[in-house]
């Protein structure tokens, strides 16, 4: 037993160590195994927890995590089937949106977002999920946008893309839909480029700070940021933090102002773990 405990302890250290955190990225926990593919994740008023999900292929279930890395609650949602699911979001209420709009083939039909009701007030496992269809403008069938990052936002749910069917260069599409039950056609806000280069600036999530003044985007090994916009005619500039720290960070979430938590998924070069920062910039930085 002590010879396997030295052997996984030596593992876990060289496997921390193929990416080293800079001093503003702190490894907050360790996510369990069956959360290696997480997508999406939020936190959400009165709640201790923080709420996730899993990429296509796995179950539909809502997992709450704690911060030691143990799930404590694990609902079975019923009316939902995960085909692609990629972010989360959630209104003042803790009603959680999960973000079904992964289109990685630009083959999807009808992409979706589940609504449920704040899981903190739910008993048993199951938890019933409300559908909210949608398609993009002018295409009632084969989507053409591949998308990860959702917000909500004053009874809207806000849409970033990752890319588009044919190759119109690295900006971001922002789209928006009612975040009520039924079929929406999504309207076209703008567009966002992060950057130049398409694989650095893909953009795989999305947050509004809890004052609802900031807006974030999250990449592979960045952050952007910019004064919420979301009610004004005009897109301003993102401005971009360097994570110095590339994995595939795939979720983020405000837990206050000024404190982020990220998380990646599990592959063979690290990664499964929830990261939390903390800049008292993010508000400073976009004022």
């Amino acid at each position: 037993m002590k010879t396997h405990t030295l052997a996984l302890g030596i593992t876990l250290l060289i496997w921390c160590c193929k990416t080293p955190l800079p001093e503003h990225l702190e490894l907050l926990t360790y996510l369990p195994k069956s959360m290696e593919e997480n997508s999406g994740m939020e936190t959400i008023p009165g709640s201790p927890l923080v709420w996730f999900i899993n990429d296509s292929g796995n179950k539909d279930h809502l997992y709450g995590i704690n911060l030691q890395g143990k799930i404590e609650k694990d609902f079975n949602i019923k009316g939902a089937s995960n085909e692609d699911w990629e972010d989360l979001a959630a209104d003042e209420q803790g009603n959680i949106y999960i973000a079904d709009i992964g289109n990685n083939n630009f083959k999807r039909d009808q992409l979706y977002i589940y609504k449920l009701p704040n899981p903190a007030t739910i008993s048993g496992d199951n938890i019933e999920a409300e559908e909210i269809e949608i398609t993009y403008p002018g295409h009632d069938k084969n989507q053409p946008f591949n998308a990860e990052a959702l917000l909500y936002y004053k009874d809207r749910l806000y849409i970033f893309t990752k890319n588009v069917k044919k190759d119109q260069g690295p900006a971001t599409r922002l789209f928006s839909v009612p975040a009520s039950p039924g079929k929406h056609e999504a309207t076209l806000m703008g567009d966002i480029t992060t950057c130049k280069n398409q694989e650095t600036c893909e953009i795989t999530a999305a947050d509004i700070s809890p004052d609802g003044k900031v807006l974030l985007l999250l990449g592979y090994d960045s952050l952007w940021i910019a004064p919420n916009f979301l009610e004004q005619d005009s897109i301003p500039p993102f401005r971009r933090i360097a994570l110095q720290h590339r994995t595939q960070k795939e979720a983020v979430c405000f837990f206050d102002n000024q404190t982020l938590f990220i998380s990646d998924e599990r592959n063979s070069t690290g990664g499964g773990i929830l990261y939390r920062y903390i800049s008292d910039q993010l508000k400073a930085e976009v004022e």
